[in-house]
């Protein structure tokens, strides 16, 4: 399974994480009380001229916004948004929602903080030049403090869709249709977002998803971790998604579930990154089974796990999967197999196959046949399913 590849594949993983966030400021404080408002309420913005700015853009903004967690409390997120140069076209800025891949739980990895644009926002420069403004979340509990529910499908949903809110609200020339992407954990999110989204925001026009490499069936693979004597270098990562899944629902008691040890290093996901994390020696030469009280305690948690499983969530908008053949992070069979499950529940979803394509390269080498895809989604064109192809 995905968390069980070797230290090398991790290692390639780390480009998208930032090489060292800048500090804590007052762009991120959140006011207390929140103001009214609903989601997508704009608390703040400022232009944005350096780090994560994208090349090319009009304008480059740092915002903070309004949005409900799974518990249903209004909490406030950050993100940045950009904007085309030129004019509109009718209807408005077509607008990409992009869900970044996993940089860590502090506050200060968020990607809004990095001092140069990552792989990622590289990556996003073209779709700008394309005429799409760019909005990217932070995501809950990262820029801002408190608490990241990673994978938790209802947080990425509404983080992902409110921050098209709020862009609107900043740019009335930015009109109501939107795609949601994402890479890897954003990848997930995405087709979070694509279940989700249309309920969450009926008045936007979600136009279809694209997924890289998303994560999933982690059920499958905590379940084989708890029992491994083996040591796995991306042990951060599941930590931060017990983490994320801990917040997301108050019955599961981490005291219960993770071994003493464990605990003693858990609080290190809310200071330090994901690349420093997985180049820790605790981290990387733990074996897995002393992470958890006992194979038993993880119990709770599969529940959680498997009901924000991508393979559960039946997409409301045609969804583009994106994978890698030489992908050692998130294998092809796992995405394959995601495929398949989504197939059954009757979604329409296609799967784009890179030969040669790692965890990391598919965001460039796929970058003309995205872009083709998205744009066909825009101009209204049907979207082709791969089911028929699935055994």
């Amino acid at each position: 399974m995905w968390f069980r590849r070797s230290l090398a594949a991790a290692i390639v993983s780390l480009a998208l994480v930032a090489a060292q966030p800048s500090p804590m400021n007052a762009d991120y404080s959140i006011p207390s009380p929140l103001p009214p408002g609903p989601p997508g309420t704009l608390l703040r913005q400022r232009p944005l001229r350096d780090g994560a700015a994208i090349p090319g853009a009009a304008r480059n903004l740092l915002l903070l916004y309004i949005t409900r967690n799974p518990l249903g409390r209004r909490v406030a997120v950050s993100g940045t948004l950009a904007i085309p140069r030129g004019n509109p076209p009718p209807g408005g800025w077509p607008i990409v929602s992009w869900a970044h891949g996993t940089t860590g739980n502090a506050p200060k990895c968020a990607p809004s903080r990095d001092p140069i644009p990552n792989v990622e926002q590289r990556m996003l420069a073209e779709w700008l030049r394309a005429g799409y403004a760019v909005a990217q979340t932070d995501y809950e509990g990262e820029g801002t403090p408190g608490i990241h529910p990673y994978f938790d499908a209802v947080a990425s949903t509404h983080d992902l869709t409110d921050i098209v809110r709020a862009a609107r609200t900043i740019d009335p020339a930015i009109g109501r249709r939107w795609i949601v992407m994402g890479h890897s954990e954003g990848g997930t999110a995405a087709i979070a977002a694509a279940a989700r989204a249309p309920s969450w925001a009926p008045h936007l026009d979600l136009v279809g998803a694209v997924a890289y490499a998303p994560a999933s069936h982690i059920a499958r693979s905590l379940q084989i971790m708890a029992q491994s004597t083996s040591a796995s270098p991306i042990l951060p990562l599941v930590a931060m998604m017990i983490e994320g899944i801990g917040l997301a629902d108050p019955s599961i008691d981490l005291t219960r579930v993770l071994s003493p040890a464990a605990l003693r290093h858990q609080p290190e996901l809310q200071h330090r990154c994901a690349g420093a994390l997985m180049r820790d020696l605790w981290w990387s030469a733990t074996p897995t089974d002393r992470y958890f009280r006992h194979p038993l305690a993880i119990g709770p948690l599969l529940a959680d796990f498997r009901r924000n499983d991508p393979g559960r969530l039946m997409p409301r908008v045609p969804l583009l999967l994106v994978q890698g053949s030489a992908d050692k992070l998130v294998g092809p069979a796992a995405t394959a197999d995601l495929r398949a499950q989504i197939c059954l529940l009757g979604g329409n979803v296609g799967l784009r196959s890179i030969p040669g394509g790692t965890h990391d390269s598919i965001l460039q080498t796929a970058q003309p046949a995205v872009l083709q895809w998205v744009a066909a989604r825009f101009a209204g064109a049907p979207a082709h399913s791969s089911c028929g192809d699935v055994p």
